[in-house]
């Protein structure tokens, strides 16, 4: 057992006086599952933890920093290094520095601990990056951290179990799987009988399976409960219903465009491969980018690509994100991909 020297035992004895202790149950309401097993047996880490925290709160966050990582090298425990790894990830993502904010938070994740904030996190980001796979997974992960460990506390549980929920037949819609989602979406409505924008997830899912009137039911419910999403909401169930929404249908391609696509790309080969060779990879995108919009003009995202470079060829991996008309647009293009490009290039579709 570590000997404790004069630091540990003025740190044990703060972290026995009232002030600590309300400072504690302060963020334990808002950490629990992840902070208590952190530092146990390391009085100075704990209380470098917690007085992180407090300038957290307050907003500052270089401070924040500067004391979790006074506390790096004392990491030693697989819940130390959760913690440590997901309060960095908090400062990112106050600092809206999405990028490293996701680096913590996933590295945290790694140790499957029980606080579902994290999960949440990154299932919400996946989603918005059209990643329904990761957002699935995330989404599920966050359902088990609050069914398993109860946080936050009686009372708020439900919420954050039923927004999940919600969350997650959202994505299931996404991904064609209508059932499941019907089923998620009951499981919500079980948890928290009345959220608000739940409705307009609901709508879509309607709208999806052909349930016309229901979903027309669930715009009127959500004109009262969150009508900031109505009209974008109406909207979108117009266009499934209608069978104009290249997420759920296969929709018109001007045939002319993908041959003048082709041509293009051979007019273009050599400086897509100097791009792809000198690792200009972001230029290639972004030149493919703009010139898939002028194919596929129904798709109002961003399109992304992948290259695997083969043995004196190049394999282009198209995402589709799975959106039905992108995913048959796609298919029609390689179909009249020339002969001629065939040796160098090769193209597949993936999510």
């Amino acid at each position: 057992m570590k000997k404790k020297n004069l630091a540990d035992k003025m740190a044990e004895k703060f972290l026995g006086s009232q002030k600590f202790k309300e400072h504690w149950d302060t963020h334990m309401l808002a950490f629990g599952p992840i902070l208590e097993p952190a530092f146990k047996d390391d009085p100075q880490s704990r209380l470098h933890l917690v007085n992180a925290l407090s300038n957290i709160s307050r907003g500052e966050l270089k401070d924040g920093i500067k004391l979790l990582d006074k506390i790096h090298e004392n990491i030693k425990t697989d819940e130390d290094d959760a913690a440590w790894l997901f309060f960095m990830g908090l400062v990112f993502d106050l600092a809206e520095i999405k990028d490293n904010m996701m680096q913590y938070y996933m590295a945290s994740c790694e140790y499957n601990h029980l606080f579902y904030m994290p999960y949440m996190k990154i299932a919400k980001n996946a989603y918005a990056d059209r990643a329904f796979d990761a957002a699935e997974d995330y989404f599920k992960r966050a359902i088990y951290s609050i069914t398993q460990s109860g946080f936050p506390n009686d009372a708020t549980a439900p919420v954050m179990l039923a927004s999940a929920y919600t969350h997650l037949a959202s994505v299931l819609t996404s991904m064609h799987r209508y059932e499941e989602a019907e089923g998620f979406m009951e499981l919500s409505e079980q948890t928290v009988p009345s959220q608000s924008g739940r409705s307009s997830t609901k709508a879509i899912l309607m709208a999806a399976m052909g349930r016309k009137e229901e979903a027309f039911e669930c715009i009127e419910i959500l004109k009262d409960e969150a009508p900031q999403f109505a009209e974008e909401t109406s909207r979108m169930v117009d266009d499934i219903l209608n069978k104009r929404s290249a997420s759920f249908f296969e929709v018109a391609v001007d045939e002319s465009a993908l041959d003048s696509f082709w041509k293009w790309f051979e007019e273009n080969e050599d400086g897509f491969r100097d791009m792809i060779e000198n690792e200009s990879y972001d230029e290639f995108f972004a030149t493919m980018n703009d010139r898939m919009l002028e194919v596929f003009p129904f798709m109002k995202a961003t399109f992304e690509f992948g290259i695997e470079p083969l043995e004196g060829s190049y394999h282009i991996i198209l995402a589709d994100f799975y959106a039905v008309g992108l995913n048959a647009g796609y298919e029609k293009l390689i179909a009249r991909c020339p002969e001629g490009l065939k040796d160098r290039w090769s193209f597949s579709i993936d999510r």
